[in-house]
């Protein structure tokens, strides 16, 4: 099931999950949905990483990778082109 659209990268690392393990408790956590959470309330940019305020954002930022290498730069990249 497709929460929202998203760019091929988190879309295929998302998969078919709805849910994840929390790297805080080791319990299964549901994914950040943008249908029903806010995301100001689970995430924050600090610089140009993507950090999880919550369970929800931490576990959903370590599934779908968001702060892999070339996401980083290319966020980076936007910030300095004032764009993002």
């Amino acid at each position: 099931m497709n929460l929202a659209e998203a760019c091929p990268d988190c879309n295929a690392k998302k998969g078919t999950n709805l849910t994840t393990i929390s790297p805080d408790s080791n319990k299964i956590v549901p994914l950040f949905n943008p249908r029903m959470h806010v995301w100001a309330d689970h995430f924050a940019m600090v610089g140009a990483e993507i950090v999880g305020l919550t369970e929800i954002g931490r576990a959903t930022v370590r599934l779908l990778d968001m702060n892999e290498d070339e996401r980083v730069v290319m966020r980076a990249e936007l910030q300095g082109e004032g764009l993002l």
